[in-house]
Order: C-alpha cells, then structure tokens, then sequence
C-alpha cells in the first residue's frame, strides 16, 4: 500500500471539496443554460468566486495526478470521494453557519468507510500499458449511460435535472481518471509516446466536456449532483482498475464481506452529508432557462418572467 499516494490523493479530496462549494455558490447565481453550453462557463469567467474555485480545482487536479503517478487506480479514486464529504464544511464556511451536526455523522461514517475500504481491498497494480483494444468495452459502457442520463435530464425538473447531470458528470469524471492514470504511466516509462499516444487526447476533450457540464449540474443545487458523482465516479474508477489496468482487489472471503461493509459506510456518509438541510440551496436565477426575450419582475415582485419582444410573459402563450 502506498503512503504516499494515499496522502496525495486525500489532499486531492480537500481541495476538490473546496472547488464544488466554490463553484456551486458563483454557478447558482447564474441564469440557467444548457448542460454543455459554454456560455456559461464565460459568464461565471467574471466572478472571482469561481475564479478561486478554478484554482483549486487546478491543484486538485494535480495532486490527483500525483497520487496516481504513485499508486493504483482502485486505490486512489475512491479515496477522491472524500472531497464531496468535505464540501459540507466548505460550504457551511461560505454561507458563515457552523455544519450540521448531521454534517459530522457524515464525516464519521465516511472515515470509517474509507478506512475500512483500504484495510480490506488492499488494491494492487496491474498492467502499466493497456492496449486501445482493452479501453473500448468500458468506454462504451460508459459513453451510452453518460448520453442516456444527459437526455433524461432535457425537460426535467431542477432536481431531476441536476441529479441526471451529476450522473453524468460522474461517468466522465471516472473515466478521466482512468485516462490520467494512463498519461501517468506513460509519462513516467516514455514522455515523449505520451505526446503521440491517444489517451492524453481524449483526457484533454473529456476533461473539457467534465468541466463544462460540472457548472451546468451545480445551477439549480448542490445536494442532487454531489449524490449522483459521489456514488458513481468511484464505481467507474474501480471498474476501469479492473478491466483495463488489470488491478486486483483482495475480494474474496471475510476482505468481501469488509469490502461491502465499506461501501454501505461510504454511501451512507455521502448520503447524511448531501441531504444536511444545512446543505440546502435556495431557489435563485438559476431556475431560470436561457430563452430569447428579456426577463422582468413577476407582478407580486421577487421572481422573474421571461418576456418575448412584444411584452408578453412566454408563459402566457398558447400553443
């Protein structure tokens, strides 16, 4: 088991904590826009909010890098979950409240999870160079669920939407994972394969679209997206081990039992964390769609209405 990995990836887990408070509270006050709509992305350009958070997530990304230069792919990403628990803390000091006791229950759960994960895993390395022939099951797999979730979320309800796009969300961050672990592994055996290899590409396009539509899934809330990649990016990071780094997990026996014990730990952690009422995001421009016209006060005040160039709300149109 690799010490040092373990402590890069936690540090990766705080820092990635600290950029979804940061990006969830500057994204929220955004109107809405699609789930990979740019625009938005050059909008929330301008608050240094989210600027902060861009940083964060930037040294994140690095010591993510580093953790995986170091140990298995099935070792770091679960441990990456961690930055969604420590987002409650984060978020708790950005709205100036102290956490939810609920809050700390979560945060006890989850390190006795992550704890009793590593004890009873033990993951070890696999295959350093997989082939491309190797990446095209999973990346498959993932790619269909990824576009079935993003149409489910077209037309839904805010809740719905953001949990589908967390979904999604996650699917492409476990898969970025398994790509830098292969741009790692390159880069420490043949830097200069690694600039003519596929893997460091398709990071580069599938980090691109992880960014855009991370900004996209914190608009309406944080609790709904932080549920659906909390419990789906590990999964993918695992399976990605498996399948195309050939790591192996000690699964067998009472390690299974503990293996399992773990994860119904980790779960209910992130679940006690995400669902804090302390946690809740109220309701703001991002309920909101992007549509032609101006928006103007509703006429009890507060809310807004989409208006069309003749002056009537969009709402009010029949047919």
């Amino acid at each position: 088991m690799s010490w040092p990995a373990i402590a890069l990836a936690l540090l990766a887990a705080a820092t990635f904590g600290a950029t979804s408070a940061l990006q969830h509270h500057a994204a929220s006050q955004e109107a809405r826009y699609g789930a990979l709509d740019p625009r938005l992305v050059i909008r929330l350009a301008r608050r240094p909010l989210w600027l902060a958070g861009v940083i964060c997530d930037g040294g994140a990304v690095a010591a993510q890098t580093a953790a995986l230069a170091l140990g298995p792919l099935s070792l770091v990403e679960p441990l990456l979950t961690g930055g969604l628990f420590l987002a409650v803390p984060f978020e708790a000091a950005l709205d100036r409240h102290r956490p939810h006791p609920r809050d700390l229950a979560a945060a006890a759960f989850a390190t006795v999870g992550l704890v009793g994960f590593l004890l009873a895993a033990n993951p070890r390395g696999g295959a350093f160079t997989p082939s491309a022939r190797t990446w095209l099951p999973p990346a498959l797999i993932v790619g269909v669920l990824a576009a079935a979730a993003l149409a489910a979320a077209r037309g839904a309800s805010p809740t719905r939407r953001a949990t589908c796009l967390g979904l999604a969300n996650g699917l492409i961050f476990g898969m970025t994972a398994g790509l830098l672990k292969a741009c790692t592994d390159l880069l420490a055996s043949d830097p200069w394969r690694l600039l003519s290899s596929w893997p460091l590409y398709a990071l580069a396009l599938l980090g691109a679209a992880g960014f855009v539509l991370s900004q996209a899934s914190f608009q309406d809330t944080l609790t709904a997206p932080l549920i659906a990649m909390t419990l789906t990016e590990p999964v993918v990071g695992l399976a990605l081990g498996v399948m195309v780094f050939h790591e192996h997990l000690a699964a067998t026996g009472p390690r299974a039992v503990g293996l399992v014990l773990a994860g119904v730990f980790m779960a209910v952690g992130t679940w006690l964390a995400v669902t804090s009422p302390a946690r809740a995001a109220g309701p703001g421009p991002a309920l909101l769609e992007r549509r032609p016209g101006r928006q103007e006060p509703r006429s009890g005040g507060g809310a807004l209405e989409d208006v069309d160039a003749a002056g009537v709300p969009e709402a009010d149109h029949v047919g």
